[in-house]
């Protein structure tokens, strides 16, 4: 080796320790972002799955309303039956009193 490469060698390791340091650097910045976007994606797997149990009850809660406002209905259709009958049935007995005097 000549006396140049001798002189230039201490700036090539230099050179090397530093890029290394620069490499290293960006690696630990790359895995602490990657740590962070694994803490993210959990969080919106955890958020997902927690609006899905939400929207399923709610679903739940829809069902057993709608159920409830069938029986009621048929409720207000009984109802009403008897109430029609009821009415017609004092017709019936007003038209016999009348016929009957």
């Amino acid at each position: 080796m000549s006396a140049g490469h001798l002189k230039a060698m201490p700036h090539f390791f230099t050179l090397w320790f530093l890029i290394s340091q620069e490499i290293e650097k960006k690696q630990e910045d790359l895995k602490q972002g990657n740590t962070e976007l694994r803490k993210e994606i959990n969080q919106r797997k955890l958020e997902t799955k927690n609006l899905k149990e939400d929207l399923d009850n709610n679903n739940r809660q829809i069902q057993l309303r709608e159920k409830e406002i069938e029986g009621i209905m048929e409720q207000l259709l009984r109802l009403k039956v008897f109430t029609t009958l009821r009415c017609i049935c004092n017709l019936k007995m007003k038209i016999y009193v009348v016929t009957l005097r």
